[in-house]
């Protein structure tokens, strides 16, 4: 059976060393959803960058023969979200909610709506936007996305003013939020908590 060749728009959520010889990244398509797939450490690409966490970019994938495993054979970026490995704080949660994403695409709806908001995320926190603000409503977002009620369930089990502070974050553009520092810490692991308390997504 003939190799099958596979190109693709994605987000690299996953990057990680796989053997002494393959890296593994773990591509989020909005057509085909995520993908495993190898890279050869020494393999030079037609492009001189080579494939980083959180790009995102165009691959050229080839299947092996009679498998399952994709090698990336090609790699065109569109945007390499440079700026957020410049903070830990953004690059942690970040890297986090790649993570978290990866490992709820099994029964994802929509790949298509999953990676615009992926999209959105990682450009607000290259963008040097609050990391804690961006995550917490990205969180909230895919929460809402996946179907459960968490405006009237989350939110309404808050205190008073993680409540105000909640309603103030979802419903602000992420450029005029106003950042607290301890109430936002306080509402991101609340909302951490919560998730897989009272859905079936995985945190």
């Amino acid at each position: 059976m003939p190799s099958q060749s596979l190109r693709i728009e994605g987000i690299i959520l996953k990057k990680e060393e796989h053997t002494e010889s393959h890296i593994q990244y773990y591509v989020l398509s909005p057509n085909e959803g995520g993908i495993y797939c190898l890279k050869k450490k020494n393999k030079s690409l037609k492009n001189t960058s080579h494939p980083d966490i959180l790009d995102q970019a165009e691959f050229e994938l080839l299947q092996s023969q009679g498998g399952h495993v994709y090698f990336i054979q090609d790699y065109e970026p569109i945007k390499q979200h440079t700026s957020i490995g410049k903070n830990y704080n953004t690059f942690k949660h970040a890297c986090e909610f790649g993570k978290i994403i990866s490992k709820n695409l099994h029964h994802a709806e929509s790949f298509h709506l999953i990676y615009k908001l992926c999209l959105k995320a990682f450009d607000a926190w290259d963008r040097k936007l609050n990391p804690e603000i961006v995550y917490i409503k990205s969180l909230y977002l895919f929460t809402k996305e996946e179907g459960y009620p968490v405006k009237e369930q989350w939110i309404h089990q808050l205190n008073t003013d993680l409540k105000k502070y909640a309603l103030h974050i979802i419903s602000t553009p992420i450029e005029s939020c106003q950042a607290n520092d301890d109430t936002i810490q306080q509402l991101l692991e609340n909302l951490k908590k919560w998730i897989p308390a009272h859905t079936d997504i995985i945190i």
